[in-house]
């Protein structure tokens, strides 16, 4: 059958790194702490390069990127290509290495920075193929209605042991890649009549607009166009009838009638409207090679943080995907299979997933990317690391309209593809039977977040950034009970840091209940509710609803804790507690998690330094001012301050400079930085008006800390302004 153009499991990249590059690999952080541009990848930079090395991708590199419109997440998927080159094998931290994604809306005039994803790499010289991992980012991009074209560019930087830089579409990494493609953003679901009256240019008669609320919001309905629609559609296209009427002729193939009514003479009329030579039939109902000429899976990974299997796939032609974006189009099924045993079978199959697709007047020369994924419960494969990495071969199959069956790891599709990859399962306890595991706290993996409740590292959802960041606000439980069902039920229980054992005690959210986003797939009908409740009973003990890949929650949220005052500034011990038999003494116990809290925001103060405090003042263009601000947090968590003068267009980019200095001009910030962790008291700065036009101004000082607030979705920010007038 028709494979990838890559050979599977194979790299693309099999360059070895010689000696002195393998020795620059291993002396990188040194050298970049020592001078920032030592490798040349800096535009701007007052250090001089000593050795040039950009974007280099003999160790890693992007394999594709693609976006699922339902679900709103970016994926990217990884080749690690060497055996070592990662900072030490799986009993080791390993390296990070981070991907950094931006959405250009203007054809790549400018972009926005949509945030961060990042996995573990490790030497692994067991594998004697590549790695391919998958990154994922949940976003939230504007939508449009289907008939406005939203074709996005995107731009995915992958960097080894160096965060890409915020807002910085050109960065180059020393090691790693840079990677652009198109997607297709969703239209909107709920669609408000006024909008979209305007967006139509409809102009109703003004007794109509009296007479109904164009504010009200409705559902949009896309509907299925018929066959005699899909013929007229395609009339003058390249799009052949096997094509737009398979799902007929794939349904009247597994019927039993079939072979009465091939010998019929009213045959055609099963197809009323169509002509299809009925010669070609056969050859496109019982394929001996699969077709690529319209869709292509061109990467398959698997994302250890999300314990998702992920897969690419290329959308190659303008039309041929059964109707534009305001009809149902069709659909992209992928079903993987795992080869466990390693004897080249893949008898375990995983699931089957899907992407729905649509035809495009306007379509990108390189076409469009989406991606699918797979929840998967792969932990009861996972091995300690002293018995060395766990190395699992995967294979997917694509196929337009008709899922791959899972009884059958060899199926060819009619229009489709198979892919093959090695994943790396990251090491752990083995499991045994049904064990409960709390995975993520706050967003951030239970493995970065340390002994005292703070957490370092890349947060799996937000891509928020954590160093040494403890929580606050509305904070997500996120895991699982691996080989859970329907009829499991579990409790999230709480204590006290420090306090025995017996002083645990349940969390739930009565009597609102447990609001979750339940995904479910049944009858070919994919549901997503983001407004499922459940409750728990007498004993805190919630149904268990993330039990298979067509009945999952969206994130694994086991619990929201939704934290106060009364918790500020105190550490907590999580866990997740699976019943067996409704006798809380039997439960089985899964790991505990300590949690600090922090729901404070920083202190901050600012003047204007006239003699007394002075929060307002006035001067002549060209003066030179001076102030004083404090910006503290009482907790120790302060993390950064900086400068905003408004409005900036008349301030000409006039800043001030202050003594410590203030983020972004030198990355001045605690937790290892410049700043202490209880941040800035007796700070000064000064403020020189030449170039700013006559004006009235305001100066606001802001600061955040280093909480991840709301499961990272922000920090604690404070904040306060003094006025001035600039006069001619």
């Amino acid at each position: 059958m028709t494979e990838s153009k890559k050979p599977e499991g194979s790299s693309t990249k099999q360059t070895k790194p010689d000696a002195k590059q393998h020795k620059l690999r291993q002396q990188f952080r040194s050298l970049v702490l020592g001078n920032p541009n030592y490798f040349g990848n800096l535009e701007k930079s007052s250090f001089k390069p000593v050795t040039k090395i950009i974007s280099n991708k003999t160790y890693e590199d992007i394999g594709c990127v693609g976006y699922h419109p339902d679900f709103e997440r970016l994926h990217a998927v990884i080749y690690v290509n060497q055996t070592s080159g990662y900072g030490g094998n799986v009993c080791t931290d390993g390296t990070q290495e981070y991907v950094r994604f931006y959405l250009s809306f203007d054809g790549g005039a400018s972009w926005k920075d949509y945030g961060l994803a990042s996995f573990t790499a490790y030497d692994v010289p067991e594998n004697k193929r590549r790695l391919e991992y998958a990154v994922t980012r949940k976003i939230d991009p504007p939508r449009k209605f289907c008939f406005q074209n939203n074709q996005v560019l995107v731009r995915a930087i992958l960097s080894w042991n160096v965060i890409p830089p915020e807002d910085q579409p050109n960065f180059q990494p020393v090691w790693g890649d840079i990677h652009n493609t198109h997607i297709q953003i969703d239209p909107f679901k709920l669609i408000v009549v006024d909008d979209l009256l305007q967006a139509a240019e409809v102009k109703l008669p003004e007794k109509v607009t009296a007479a109904i609320d164009l504010t009200q919001a409705i559902q949009s309905k896309p509907e299925a166009l018929s066959l005699p629609e899909l013929a007229d559609l395609y009339a003058n296209t390249e799009v052949e009838p096997k094509r737009f009427a398979f799902t007929e002729l794939n349904a009247m193939l597994e019927k039993p009638s079939l072979s009465k009514n091939l010998m019929s003479d009213s045959f055609n009329t099963l197809l009323p409207g169509v002509d299809i030579d009925l010669s070609d039939i056969l050859g496109t109902l019982v394929p001996t090679d699969g077709s690529t000429f319209y869709e292509e899976l061109e990467c398959v990974g698997y994302d250890p943080r999300n314990s998702t299997l992920v897969g690419i796939l290329r959308i190659k032609r303008p039309n041929g995907y059964s109707g534009g974006p305001c009809t149902k189009g069709s659909r992209e099924y992928v079903t993987f299979w795992g080869d466990f045993n390693n004897n080249g079978t893949f008898e375990t199959c995983l699931g089957t997933t899907f992407v729905d697709v649509h035809d495009f007047d306007k379509m990108p020369k390189q076409g469009l990317e989406y991606s699918v994924f797979l929840k998967v419960d792969l932990e009861k494969f996972q091995q300690s690391c002293q018995e060395g990495a766990r190395l699992v071969p995967i294979r997917a199959i694509m196929s337009w309209q008709v899922p791959p069956p899972c009884a059958n790891p060899n199926y060819v599709p009619v229009w489709g593809n198979r892919e093959q990859t090695v994943i790396h399962l990251y090491p752990g306890d083995i499991v045994q039977g049904n064990m409960p595991i709390l995975s993520s706290v706050g967003d951030m993996a239970v493995s970065d977040i340390n002994a005292s409740g703070y957490a370092n590292g890349v947060g799996i959802e937000t891509g928020f950034v954590a160093e040494q960041s403890p929580f606050g606000g509305k904070i997500n439980l996120s895991g699982k009970i691996v080989g859970g069902n329907a009829a499991s039920k579990y409790r999230i229980v709480i204590k006290p840091h420090g306090a025995p054992d017996g002083d645990y005690v349940p969390l739930d959210n009565e009597p609102t209940g447990l609001k979750l986003t339940l995904v479910t797939f049944s009858g070919g009908v994919l549901t997503i509710n983001p407004n499922h409740v459940v409750h728990a009973d007498g004993d805190g003990y919630y149904p268990y609803e993330d039990y298979s890949a067509d009945h999952f929650v969206d994130g694994n949220i086991l619990m929201t804790w939704f934290t106060g005052a009364v918790e500020d500034g105190m550490q907590f011990d999580l866990r997740v507690d699976l019943s067996v038999d409704g006798n809380p003494l039997h439960d089985i116990h899964g790991n505990a998690v300590t949690v600090t809290v922090d729901n404070s925001r920083p202190d901050v103060d600012l003047d204007i330094d006239l003699g007394v405090g002075v929060d307002c003042a006035e001067f002549n263009l060209g003066a030179v001012f001076n102030g004083n601000f404090s910006a503290t947090d009482v907790q120790g968590h302060f993390w950064r301050h900086w400068f905003v003068i408004r409005p900036s267009g008349p301030a000409s980019g006039v800043s001030p400079v202050s003594i410590p200095a203030a983020f972004p001009a030198n990355e001045a910030v605690s937790a290892g930085g410049t700043i202490a962790d209880t941040g800035v008291v007796g700070g000064t700065y000064t403020l020189d008006t030449t170039g700013m036009q006559p004006c009235g101004y305001s100066l606001t000082l802001y600061a955040d800390n280093r909480t991840n607030v709301n499961s990272g979705v922000n920090r604690h920010r404070n904040e306060t302004s003094v006025g001035f007038c600039v006069r001619k």
